[in-house]
């Protein structure tokens, strides 16, 4: 590729498609850490091929295992990761989703909250929870959690440690 070299080509695939994974295969080990700059899901070494393959494809199984988690709703099925949060109403959960989708479930959050907790929503309230994926930043002294879309959500001062210790085992699991 005389023009353009394989980072160039992932900044361009990131701009439309930011949830993919994209694995170098190169003979240039010095370039691994170039590759940290465009969210690299792996680098696979040349010399090193079978070996790197085996562990890349391992990753990726495990990975698509997390990421295929899906929430059945009595009318569609939502990926838990397009879920940014849910709160209860009467005998109803109402979920937020990234499409600024808003769906209607008529389900008791008591039975589905562990099936949440598993992929990585927290409760920052009685009865509302958030998704971990979801959280930019932690204000302590407000109480408050700044999620990415920039909306804000007020947190009960008794959920404050949990939440600040999910989200930080997230930031370095991430």
């Amino acid at each position: 590729m005389p023009n353009i070299n394989g980072i160039n080509i992932a900044e361009k695939i990131n701009k439309f498609y930011q949830d993919s994974k994209i694995i170098f295969c190169s003979m240039r080990d010095d370039l691994v850490f170039d590759t940290h700059s465009v969210n690299s899901f792996f680098f696979i070494r040349k010399s090193n091929v079978e070996s790197d393959l085996n562990k890349a494809y391992l990753k990726l199984c495990n990975s698509n295992i997390r990421l295929n988690n899906i929430y059945k709703c009595s009318d569609e099925i939502i990926n838990y990761r397009e879920i940014i949060y849910l709160y209860k109403e009467k005998n109803y959960i109402i979920l937020h989703t990234k499409n600024n989708r808003i769906v209607k479930d008529r389900v008791n959050l008591k039975a589905v909250i562990k099936q949440f907790e598993t992929n990585g929503f927290i409760e920052i309230y009685h009865g509302t929870l958030v998704n971990v994926r979801w959280i930019k930043r932690i204000d302590k002294n407000k109480n408050k959690l700044i999620l990415k879309n920039n909306q804000e959500q007020f947190m009960s001062k008794r959920k404050l440690k949990n939440v600040c210790s999910s989200f930080h085992k997230y930031l370095s699991e991430d």
